[in-house]
């Protein structure tokens, strides 16, 4: 079988994917699923896509006749690929209990029905990555959800407990839904939200310091407090070429976070083919490895 395109994304190509020739052989493909994704597929005009819900997790899901992918990373909010910019805390200004936080359309009507039908269709265990773009404005300096910016304060303080407390409405909330997940980063590309050029792109910047900090003092704990003792916790979440200086940073600075929150690098893969191979003292560490993202879906 031979489904072709073209998707509108790609206006002058054609993408083939031979179905029934599944050739990886790699034990576990990462993902980037987003609500843009689910969206993109419904208004293709493949009838395929149209009639059988359950096409496009199969091709990338099913041992039969898919990829077999069991790792996935899931946007905490909207991402850079979003139809639109938008936090779980739009409705009320410093709400440091979170009283107003509400999931997403995105997550109730697109992203959590496709994760079900997910979930049905995988034989082996599914492993969900958390990864927040951009937090709610009023936690962030320049008030707006999207754009160049940073979380107001420093580590340990009441925006910061807030955002770490907004982890755990997050997971509390897929977990009423049925679904777990088995790591976070605490900030998707922290540091390239320095270079950002778009001022309508979700981010925060993080420094080193400023993560492993936050780690400490907010997220950590607050995961513990909130049960979630067994969720592996990520550093840095951004380009390959910033690991080596990150992770020094981060770990070899303070050990605090290994002994602590069983933290482990996280890294995307760098567009620049220069970057060669890691050789921080970090990357022999026994306390984790590194986890390449960015297979976009």
């Amino acid at each position: 079988m031979t489904y072709k395109g073209p998707f509108p994304l790609f206006k002058k190509k054609i993408i083939s994917i031979l179905v029934s020739q599944v050739e990886f052989s790699t034990p576990t493909i990462l993902p980037f699923t987003t609500s843009t994704s689910k969206v993109s597929a419904d208004r293709s005009p493949t009838p395929r896509l149209l009639e059988d819900h359950n096409f496009f997790p199969s091709l990338c899901l099913s041992a039969s006749a898919g990829s077999e992918y069991n790792l996935l990373r899931w946007p905490i909010g909207c991402s850079d690929f979003s139809t639109r910019p938008y936090s779980y805390g739009d409705h009320c200004v410093d709400d440091f209990e979170l009283k107003c936080f509400e999931l997403a359309p995105e997550d109730t009507k697109i992203r959590i029905p496709l994760l079900h039908r997910i979930m049905a269709l995988t034989k082996r265990p599914l492993s969900l990555v958390g990864s927040p773009w951009t937090s709610p404005a009023w936690l962030r300096v320049n008030n707006r959800v999207y754009g160049k910016s940073k979380i107001k304060g420093n580590p340990g303080d009441r925006y910061h407990k807030a955002w770490a407390r907004y982890f755990i409405r997050f997971l509390d909330e897929y977990a009423q839904n049925n679904i777990t997940f088995w790591a976070l980063s605490s900030q998707n590309e922290p540091i390239t939200a320095l270079f950002v050029s778009r001022s309508d792109f979700p981010c925060n910047y993080f420094s080193p310091q400023h993560q492993r900090d936050f780690i400490i003092q907010d997220l950590g704990p607050a995961l513990v407090a909130g049960g979630y003792t067994d969720i592996r916790l990520m550093i840095l979440d951004d380009l390959r070429c910033h690991l080596p200086n990150w992770a020094d940073q981060v770990v070899l600075d303070d050990p605090e976070p290994i002994s602590a929150f069983d933290s482990e690098p996280l890294s995307e893969p760098s567009p620049d083919s220069r970057t060669g191979p890691c050789s921080s003292p970090t990357s022999s560490l026994s306390w984790g490895g590194i986890l390449n993202l960015q297979l976009c879906v």
